[in-house]
């Protein structure tokens, strides 16, 4: 993932030192951005804690076994980038190692004995610890820069705004079927002008993209809504037969196949679908797993600090597939 400066601060700052610990060390990988800028904007002492970034230049870090050597070598060649510590009072540093590739170990710890110029962590007989910065910072679920939940919001603003403009392009007998499955009326009683007209008016009153956020409420007449409470209440074997349903009020005959994200993967059904099918599980899926987000980013303050680099990921994932599966239904014949 890409960090600007001024945010692995804050994510460095914000990570607890452990007890009796005064050195660790943290991983970052800015294969695409200048180390010396980056190195610039990042150093700072704040209170008693310092962040030295040292910029990695020689190959290293390879096995478990090598780590201590490796440390080792990088203070000696750095140690005039230790200078602007010498009349402050620290008693924590935290290295940040700036490399072009990713971490390849896991979070190692180990003593040091560290050499006699580093004399303010106080005692050299130490140890420290290891780890990409991205699995060790943590922030409230969904709810930091790191999640996009605008732009997962505008994403799904514009998915929604296609499949009813499908609905509008299909004949009545197809979209007659698809409104009927996701608002649950049957057929025959199913006024699917009516519910395609206030699908229309509701993304219509949207003023701002970003801000979208459907509700579960069965009172809203939205399509994002509509397919939220239909995954609620339905069980995988069920949400599979809604999916070939709605396939087939699409007219959707397409053998395109759109990857699902890992969240559909993880609620697929045991039985075999065919590619029009798959592809509507997963926006099924999709809608409810963006809406999960962003009432995870409204209520942040209810759950457990995660991983940034599992946040970043997750969201990343889930704005591919809502991009794809917007230009699947656009192309859609």
């Amino acid at each position: 993932m890409k960090y600007t400066a001024v945010r692995a601060k804050e994510l460095i700052f914000e990570i607890p030192f452990g007890v009796n610990e005064n050195l660790r060390i943290f991983w970052i990988n800015l294969s695409q951005d200048s180390r010396a800028e980056f190195s610039a904007s990042i150093k700072e002492v704040k209170e008693d804690h310092a962040i030295v970034p040292l910029i990695i230049r020689e190959a290293g870090f390879f096995s478990a076994n090598a780590v201590l050597s490796d440390v080792n070598r990088i203070l000696d060649i750095n140690r005039k980038e230790f200078d602007f510590l010498q009349n402050s009072k620290i008693k924590k540093v935290t290295l940040l190692l700036l490399a072009k590739d990713d971490f390849r170990l896991p979070q190692i710890s180990s003593p040091i004995i560290l050499p006699d110029w580093l004399f303010i962590l106080g005692p050299r007989e130490t140890s420290f610890r290891i780890a990409d910065l991205a699995h060790s910072a943590e922030s409230d679920l969904l709810n930091c820069p790191e999640s996009r939940v605008a732009d997962i919001s505008s994403l799904l603003y514009e998915l929604e705004r296609e499949i009813i403009f499908r609905l509008q392009k299909v004949e009545d007998s197809f979209s007659s079927k698809f409104v009927a499955q996701l608002v649950g009326i049957s057929i025959e009683k199913i006024d699917s002008s009516f519910y395609i007209g206030e699908f229309l008016k509701n993304i219509n009153d949207v003023d701002d993209s970003r801000a979208y956020r459907p509700s579960a409420a069965e009172k809203i007449n939205s399509v994002s809504s509509k397919i939220i409470r239909l995954c609620i209440r339905s069980s995988p074997k069920e949400l599979a037969l809604h999916a070939r349903i709605l396939a087939e009020g699409m007219m959707d005959e397409s053998m395109t196949k759109i990857k699902p994200t890992i969240f559909s993967v993880m609620l697929r059904p045991t039985e075999k679908l065919n590619s029009a099918t798959r592809n509507w599980h997963a926006i099924l899926t999709s809608v409810y797993q963006a809406y999960q987000v962003m009432n995870g980013a409204a209520h942040a303050g209810e759950y457990e600090p995660y991983p940034v680099n599992l946040i970043y990921s997750s969201s990343v994932d889930l704005r591919r597939f809502l991009s794809e599966a917007r230009i699947y239904i656009e192309d859609l014949v």
